[in-house]
């Protein structure tokens, strides 16, 4: 996949360090239509940001917030569509995603999530977002040519997908794995190569549901993206791939990058 050149060198109102006020940032998101939401996974802090920013885009004139998870694959939709629908309690839904094993996330700190979002069922949609992790293992296994048609016969992938990426996404790839510092001056290891079609066929998956999603929605349909930094971060991954798909939406979309707090921060300048 190649690089749109109109993202390489744009910067749109970067705050970087900058201490922002909690409802500034929950207006302005609310605002888009489209909000990338890259979390640390199962963290009461961040799922309490995530409901605050979910019951303010869903603000009660007709929009339909299409919430879209890593959390769960998309095999496990029919779940989601059951609790939606009140036939399973939320911890019907915990032993029904454990039943399954697939995905693994540790979901109760969500409770505060699912539970708005079933109160408020005529204005948020639940959708999952994910591959099967079992397409991972097939790439890997099997080879790419094999997990491609596969999951696109599925619906999972987009017809002319072919896990392409950029040297700059895998250097990121490389760098959560191995630590080394991205902004530093040492090259990445070609060691996790092979592994690297196997996060790529995950955002590939994510950005192409979306995508559809998108493109049978209303236009006053909004779309909270939740799924982890790894992701999404510096545009790679999963909204590269959507804003090559709806290159509109990207002019129409909010980022949130969560990570853990600087050692030595002083907390008490932040501003709540």
């Amino acid at each position: 996949m190649r690089e749109r050149a109109s993202s390489l060198f744009r910067l749109t109102q970067p705050r970087f360090g900058e201490a922002v006020k909690r409802a500034r940032v929950l207006q302005e998101a609310a605002a888009s239509r489209c909000v990338i939401f890259g979390e640390l996974h199962s963290i009461r802090p961040i799922v309490s940001l995530q409901v605050e920013l979910l019951q303010q885009m869903a603000d009660g004139h007709g929009t339909v917030v299409h919430v879209v998870l890593e959390h769960f694959s998309l095999a496990m939709q029919p779940l989601l569509d059951d609790y939606m629908r009140g036939d399973l309690s939320f911890d019907a839904l915990l032993d029904g995603y454990a039943a399954i094993g697939t995905e693994g996330h540790a979901l109760e700190p969500y409770s505060p999530l699912f539970e708005h979002a079933v109160r408020h069922s005529e204005q948020i949609r639940l959708r999952a977002g994910f591959i099967p992790r079992s397409f991972a293992r097939m790439l890997m296994t099997e080879g790419e040519q094999v997990a491609l048609e596969t999951a696109k016969a599925a619906g999972y992938l987009g017809t002319t997908e072919a896990l392409g990426s950029s040297e700059a996404h895998y250097s990121f790839f490389e760098s959560l794995i191995s630590g080394r510092d991205l902004h530093g001056t040492l090259p990445p290891s070609d060691r996790f190569r092979k592994m690297f079609p196997a996060q790529v066929i995950k955002d590939a998956s994510m950005a192409h549901t979306t995508a559809e999603l998108v493109r049978a929605a209303s236009p006053a349909d909004k779309f909270l993206l939740l799924l982890g930094v790894g992701h999404m971060a510096y545009g790679h991954g999963v909204p590269e791939r959507l804003f090559s798909e709806h290159p509109q939406l990207e002019e129409q979309s909010y980022t949130i990058y969560c990570r853990g707090a600087d050692h030595g921060l002083d907390v008490s300048q932040l501003q709540a």
